[in-house]
């Protein structure tokens, strides 16, 4: 039976299951005190002062542009701009926020998303801006002036990325990550927001926490069950209750668990040796097309910034995806498509008011001739090398086809 080389899966030992199960023993699986050291680390890893886990990613963006709305920082109404080629998700919590998308034109070079011509004129234009580092490719943001403009940067394909010697988001306004199997680390679900600004963390956590008005970091009943809060409302209608049971916005409960937690504070442990691999892996794949006129791949480095790609983009010359794409799965090569493609072509998004900056002609371009393979650790260096070969013998086959 031929194995499945998988673009992505999740690398979990011994460890994690620990881990996990010294939680199930703790008699507190809410988030808690673990969830609290996760926190921590994770701020600190990716520049920030504050972390607030959530159950995904696409939570952690959802979070991020209702808190900014819920603070009055970005008008109901207002645009903003948001690439073209994204993951929907990255993109839907403006629609859901009450703003609206203007869309920027994407391209596949260097990284995958709006030129930095684009996101510099954007940047003029608009008050707010979501940029997406897709698959892990780091947008040229360097230039921008963050104090002009609200930035929000979805980081949640690329964890390890650089700008400029630091991580990426170190001067956004928020960042988010998502720790979903495909992912640089995994919880199986999970995602975070992180930010310096501290009215914006307390409102972000109160809004993932059904909207309560206790918005403590990590409430210490979770550090001794035994406890009774003494915290309640000092004035108004609600004076004398307790704040755990009063609601100062209308928020959800996006939260995580602290088993999730705990598989994310192993695999941090983890990290440095999964972005070796990745890095091992990619060099392959680059080193074997990158003067290839049939096929493009990005670079890991370029100028000041460092890719840390989650997975492997192509673009191939003179079409001929669908052929290709066909090949690598009959050879057991597992493949994906670039996300949205041009996400205003869905759907999903009739009737939704939006604006488009220019004719999205190279998001369109990429729906039609991109697509991704693996770069996860669990690819071992004789399995990139197979994929290699059964990229190049696609590529020979489009050929003969095409002179016969």
């Amino acid at each position: 039976m031929m194995r499945k080389l998988q673009y992505a899966g999740p690398i979990l030992g011994e460890e994690e299951v620990d881990a996990v199960a010294r939680v199930m023993r703790s008699g507190w699986i809410g988030d808690g005190p673990v969830t609290e050291e996760f926190e921590k680390r994770f701020a600190d890893l990716v520049g920030k002062k504050y972390c607030i886990l959530t159950n995904s990613g696409s939570s952690a963006n959802l979070l991020a542009f209702q808190g900014l709305v819920s603070l009055g920082r970005i008008e109901k109404g207002s645009f903003v701009a948001v690439p073209a080629t994204a993951f929907p998700t990255s993109v839907n919590p403006v629609i859901q926020s009450g703003l609206r998308p203007m869309f920027l034109d994407c391209v596949f070079d260097k990284f995958v998303g709006p030129t930095y011509s684009a996101l510099f004129d954007a940047h003029k234009r608009y008050d707010a801006m979501l940029v997406s580092h897709t698959l892990g490719g780091p947008e040229p943001t360097l230039p921008l002036n963050y104090n002009r403009c609200i930035i929000v940067e979805d980081c949640c394909d690329a964890l390890g990325a650089m700008a400029g010697g630091e991580p990426i988001g170190k001067k956004a306004t928020a960042t988010t990550w998502s720790f979903y199997v495909s992912h640089h680390i995994t919880m199986g679900e999970g995602g975070a927001v992180c930010t310096d600004d501290y009215d914006l963390a307390i409102e972000i956590r109160s809004l993932r926490s059904w909207g309560r008005a206790c918005v403590c970091d990590h409430c210490p009943i979770a550090r001794d069950p035994s406890m009774i809060c003494s915290m309640s409302v000092s004035s108004g209608p609600m004076s004398g209750y307790s704040m755990r049971y009063t609601y100062r916005t209308v928020g959800y409960n996006l939260k995580a668990t602290e088993m999730q937690a705990a598989i994310g504070l192993v695999q941090l442990d983890r990290l440095e040796a999964f972005l070796a691999a990745r890095k091992r892996n990619y060099d392959i794949y680059y080193e074997r097309f990158e003067k290839d006129p049939r096929i493009r791949i990005p670079p890991w480095r370029y100028g000041e910034y460092t890719a840390s790609w989650m997975a492997v983009p192509f673009y191939l010359e003179n079409g001929g995806r669908s052929e290709m794409i066909s090949h690598l799965e009959s050879k057991g090569i597992e493949t994906r498509l670039l996300f949205s493609g041009c996400l205003p072509d869905h759907p999903a998004y009739k009737g939704v008011s939006y604006g488009v900056v220019e004719q999205l002609d190279g998001a369109r371009d990429i729906m039609n001739n991109a697509f991704f393979v693996g770069n996860w650790p669990g690819l071992s260096e004789d399995d990139v090398n197979y994929i290699c070969d059964m990229i190049e013998e696609g590529l020979d086959k489009r050929e003969e086809s095409g002179n016969e």
